[in-house]
């Protein structure tokens, strides 16, 4: 709203008001996030699949697969920035997606990655009954599709999920509650966002809450490996989920129900493993995401150290309310 101050003529902008909106939406930053992330995911997401796969019928298979999917996976990151937007303000949106999708520190390594997710899923289908054979020919045969596969699910999959989760949602929280019960809780939400897939069976909710136990843990530790990057996670998402949309489409008759659980108990093991191993960082510190340096810090310590400098320019931008009374008095 804008208004005259005093008989100076001044017009300026209702500042309090403003202010006090935001600042009564950013205490409950995590409850923005979720319900932002809700309504795109379900409220635009779902109808847009039904759309993709319904209505147009002569779209092609892959295209209709992503242009479906589109909105669905890119929940979170809309969720991340509406939070981000509430707490900080717009001038905060420009300096959080820059510094979570900014190169991490060997970046070539991300590249073993997709080699990872295709080793595990060639070891989970032969656990499955498929041959080795069966599954190379499958990629000499396809091997474009399952390249197309990998780039898609890394952009669209991998980063519309991993900005909100990883990148948002996991640093706030473990700022308040520490990173081991943030992973944890990350987890449960991340989970239950897939609630279609839950619905699926008690067998299928089962594998896929290992799956996702796994996961969790093991894009928390790449988090901090890439000093805050979303890069790493997201490609590492994408690298399990391609095998597995290429493998469903090109070999129908495989056991794909009892390979998905083969994997699903491999990554929770995975997940294990390297929380044993770190476990001394775990139980012990509070990590700051956006460096590699763990340090002993209070609880309720804010983290969320990408956002610092467009938090000061904002607050430096934004007039007091004892300059506005003053001009007011005037």
């Amino acid at each position: 709203m804008i208004r005259t101050i005093g008989g100076h003529g001044m017009v300026m902008a209702d500042r309090p008001v403003e202010l006090s909106r935001r600042a009564r939406v950013g205490r409950r930053p995590v409850l923005v996030f979720v319900v932002v992330t809700l309504l795109v995911s379900y409220g635009l997401g779902i109808p847009a699949l039904m759309i993709a796969g319904a209505w147009v019928p002569g779209i092609n298979g892959v295209a209709k697969l992503y242009v479906g999917r589109f909105l669905v996976v890119a929940g979170p990151t809309c969720g991340a920035i509406a939070a981000v937007a509430a707490t900080s303000g717009r001038a905060a949106i420009g300096p959080y997606l820059r510094r979570r999708l900014s190169l991490p520190p060997a970046w070539w390594a991300l590249g073993l990655l997709p080699v990872i997710g295709l080793a595990a899923a060639a070891i989970a289908y032969a656990a499955a009954g498929l041959p080795l054979a069966a599954f190379a020919g499958a990629i000499g045969r396809a091997w474009p599709l399952l390249l197309i596969h990998l780039v898609l699910q890394i952009l669209i999959v991998g980063l519309g999920e991993e900005l909100g989760w990883r990148g948002w949602l996991l640093p706030i929280l473990a700022a308040r509650i520490g990173l081991a019960r943030a992973t944890a809780l990350t987890a449960l939400i991340w989970y239950l966002w897939h609630m279609p897939i839950l619905l699926g069976g008690a067998a299928d909710a089962l594998w896929f809450a290992l799956a996702i136990g796994g996961l969790s843990i093991l894009f928390a530790l790449l988090l901090f490996w890439a000093r805050g990057s979303v890069l790493a996670s997201a490609c590492a998402h994408g690298s399990v989920n391609a095998p597995l949309v290429f493998l469903g489409a090109i070999l129908p008759q495989a056991d794909h129900r009892l390979a998905w659980s083969y994997l699903s108990g491999m990554l929770a093991i995975a997940g294990l493993v390297a929380l044993l191993c770190t476990r001394r960082q775990w139980g012990k510190r509070c990590w700051r995401i956006g460096d590699r340096t763990g340090r002993s810090c209070r609880r309720g310590e804010h983290i969320a150290l990408s956002l610092a400098k467009a938090d000061r320019a904002l607050r430096a931008a934004t007039p007091s309310a004892s300059l506005i009374q003053r001009h007011a008095n005037h």
